[in-house]
């Protein structure tokens, strides 16, 4: 297994070690007062709004630099369909298999690196349903690359899916 999280970087690294930089510079011209900026009205040197600035401009890097972080892991709480599956194409691939009459309640959301699928199937013939089942995983795992799923095979008539059960 891979010891790094996947979004690990050196850039990431470099990018720390340069705020931290930053940060020590800050520190050392507030002490150091390189030449005379004036002072504020409590008589302090105005070197002293280097540091909040600094820390302001960390903020806002560290905020973009994990953008994608974030939407990632904001997604997979949401539990929305990763944005690399194409749910309408899913869709009419299982709609396509031999012997599914109809099919509904088709989610997909990713768990870690897991992504997972569930959905009704209507069977058309009752004594075909394993291997509707088998046609319809394999569309699934190996056609859109789908990790783990679960699919209820159903006879026409047999449950009512606009009851809302």
């Amino acid at each position: 297994a891979d010891p790094w999280p996947s979004q690990f970087s050196w850039a990431d690294v470099l990018g720390e070690v340069m705020l931290n930089l930053c940060m020590v510079a800050a520190g050392a011209i507030i002490w150091w007062t390189p030449f005379q900026v004036g002072v504020a009205s409590d008589r302090v040197s105005r070197w002293c709004y280097i540091d909040p600035c600094l820390a302001l401009l960390t903020a806002v890097y560290l905020i973009w630099a994990t953008r994608p972080t974030i939407r990632e892991n904001l997604m997979q709480l949401l539990m929305a369909c990763p944005r690399n599956i194409n749910l309408s194409a899913l869709h009419r691939g299982l709609a396509n298999v031999e012997g599914v009459e109809s099919l509904y309640d088709l989610h997909v959301w990713q768990i870690g690196r897991s992504r997972v699928c569930t959905a009704h199937l209507i069977a058309s013939d009752v004594q075909r349903c394993q291997q509707i089942l088998r046609d319809c995983s394999f569309v699934a795992q190996q056609e859109h690359r789908l990790d783990k799923i679960t699919f209820q095979v159903e006879i026409p008539g047999g449950v009512d899916s606009s009851a809302g059960l």
